[in-house]
């Protein structure tokens, strides 16, 4: 609370210091003081300064303290007194603040010494722990040692014994392992050894896929002629057959099939080479896999193997087959 117009009407009053000798120490008119009075203008730091001084009494004193009620309370009738009982109070209650702390931190600065103290038991405790555990740990594994090497030493003498006890039974068994190693190499080199005559025989099989489907009359005979083994009967039927007939790719693809049941190969090749170069027609796949078996037959590998990766490329009749062909042929 600001009591600044209390006391200077008060000092002016207790000195008996009239208005305009202020007015003059302060460099102010007489108006200005009695402004001050009324609490209608409070003066700069410069002029509060000046009138403290002059009073004989601290800025903080002239502002904050009503003096008048101060010195009744004490009954005191110097102001100076005054102040300087009230300076001495504050500073009193600065200096018990710092004894305050200064006790507060030699507390904090036992404490301190104390819990470091504990620390430094608790690392040396943790130390001996890790000593023991490090040195049980190292009796433990040289017991483990110990003991694999027990066991090592056992399971050696019972292998020992036990085959020591069946060595005629190991004698056979090894016996049969070299005999199947030996038959089984002996396949393997066999199939190895596939000759472009087995290979066809393997792979060849008469054709069965549309005999009794889409057929006229003419040629139905003729496809039965052939599921019955009729072979020349297939031929006999097909002598008065013309280039220019309808049925003239039917003629060809049976007539080939006859001639291969019959083993005259070179006119299987005549008939199946007519489809083959006759294109887009509904025998094209199936006599390209028929011609190659038949170049086979008579040893014509490189033409075999043509019409074989033919059959690959377009993936449709028997290209599984003719991959398994070619990984077989010399």
């Amino acid at each position: 609370m600001n009591y600044f117009a209390k006391n200077i009407k008060y000092l002016l009053s207790n000195s008996k210091m009239s208005r305009d000798k202020l007015a003059i120490l302060i460099g102010k008119k007489r108006s200005v003081i009695g402004s001050y009075v009324r609490g209608e203008a409070m003066p700069n730091i410069n002029i509060l300064s000046i009138i403290a001084n002059y009073f004989g009494v601290d800025l903080n004193t002239l502002i904050t303290i009503d003096i008048e009620n101060e010195l009744n309370n004490l009954r005191l009738n110097d102001v100076k007194l005054l102040a300087s009982l009230l300076y001495n109070r504050k500073h009193s209650k600065k200096a018990n603040k710092t004894t305050g702390l200064l006790d507060k931190n030699q507390l904090l600065t036992n404490k301190y010494a104390e819990l470091k103290n504990r620390m430094d038991i608790l690392e040396n405790e943790q130390r001996e722990l890790f000593n023991e555990n490090t040195i049980i740990t190292k009796q433990l594994n040289e017991l483990y040692k110990i003991n694999r090497t027990k066991r090592s030493e056992n399971i050696g003498t019972k292998i020992y014994r036990y085959y020591n006890q069946k060595n005629f039974v190991l004698l056979y068994v090894f016996i049969g392992i070299l005999f199947i190693l030996y038959f089984g190499i002996k396949h393997i080199n066999n199939m190895n050894n596939f000759s472009n005559n087995d290979i066809f025989n393997k792979y060849y099989r008469p054709y069965k896929e549309d005999i009794y489907k889409g057929s006229g009359f003419n040629i139905l005979n003729i496809k039965e002629d052939y599921a019955y083994g009729n072979y020349f009967g297939v031929l006999e039927n097909f002598n008065e057959i013309s280039v220019k007939d309808s049925i003239y790719i039917d003629v060809c693809f049976y007539k080939g099939l006859a001639y291969i049941e019959l083993n005259q190969i070179k006119s299987a090749i005549d008939n199946f080479t007519k489809i083959v170069l006759n294109d887009n027609n509904k025998y094209t796949h199936e006599a390209r896999w028929y011609l190659a078996l038949s170049y086979l037959k008579v040893d014509q590998i490189e033409r075999a193997k043509d019409y074989f990766e033919d059959i690959i490329k377009m993936q449709r009749y028997k290209s599984k087959e003719s991959k398994e062909i070619l990984k077989l042929i010399k």
